[in-house]
């Protein structure tokens, strides 16, 4: 049976492998302050990958329609909607008066007839793509820009989990607002020192043993003062 010691101790073992099995998500934050290092960038050749500004989030919304804040820009189009792993990218949608980000989608028929090319997401959060279409005046092919919108950010008050937050986050547009722009073209991963996050794994691992064996020579010792008493 554990102790309340040795359940702490099973619990730090539990927090320190997840750190480990997330170490290369992007965005991802140690749990503990002792393994973090700052978020690595990598440059990319996807232009749909994308890394928000420090501190800040994309919205998304996941398959219950609920709201989730992640760092994850590794975006990419799926039945005509922004998405990564997480859910639906949210944004602000071309031409709408609507303040409320909403999930961003390109035209239907475009999706449909798969016309929607060279899709990609500027420093400044805007969601574009090509179209080839026929003049009707000429009856040549020419291209035009199709803007879809512009991806919100969410901010948190400094300190906040964004995952445990009761507080509503400040939404804007990048570089809008106090937000800074996205880096383009880029893909971050977490920040945790691997090895030293596996050092203090095993660190814990130890302290776990150590707090076992204690436990096991204070019930031996018990149960050698009840003989004593009998």
């Amino acid at each position: 049976m554990l102790n309340a010691a040795t359940a702490r101790a099973l619990a730090t073992i539990a927090a320190r492998a997840d750190d480990i099995l997330h170490a290369y998500d992007p965005g991802y934050r140690s749990q503990f302050g002792d393994a973090g290092v700052p978020e690595r960038v990598f440059r990319a050749a996807d232009p749909l990958s994308v890394v928000p500004p420090p501190d800040a989030y994309f919205l998304v919304a996941d398959a219950s329609g609920e709201r989730r804040y992640t760092r994850d820009g590794r975006l990419y189009l799926s039945e005509g909607r922004l998405r990564n792993a997480e859910g639906n990218v949210l944004g602000y949608t071309a031409g709408a008066d609507g303040s409320i980000p909403e999930t961003l989608s390109v035209d239907s028929v475009d999706a449909a007839l798969e016309r929607a090319i060279d899709l990609r997401v500027d420093p400044d959060g805007s969601v574009g793509y090509d179209r080839n279409v026929t003049d009707p005046r000429t009856m040549q092919r020419v291209t035009q820009r199709v803007t879809v919108g512009t991806i919100a950010l969410a901010r948190f008050p400094a300190g906040t989990n964004p995952l445990r937050a009761t507080v509503a986050p400040h939404i804007g547009k990048p570089g809008s607002a106090g937000f800074g722009m996205l880096e383009t073209r880029a893909r971050s991963i977490g920040s945790l020192d691997v090895n030293l996050g596996l050092a203090k794994l095993q660190e814990a691992y130890l302290t776990f043993h150590a707090l076992q064996a204690a436990q096991k020579a204070r019930g031996e010792l018990d149960v050698g003062a009840m003989r004593l008493v009998k």
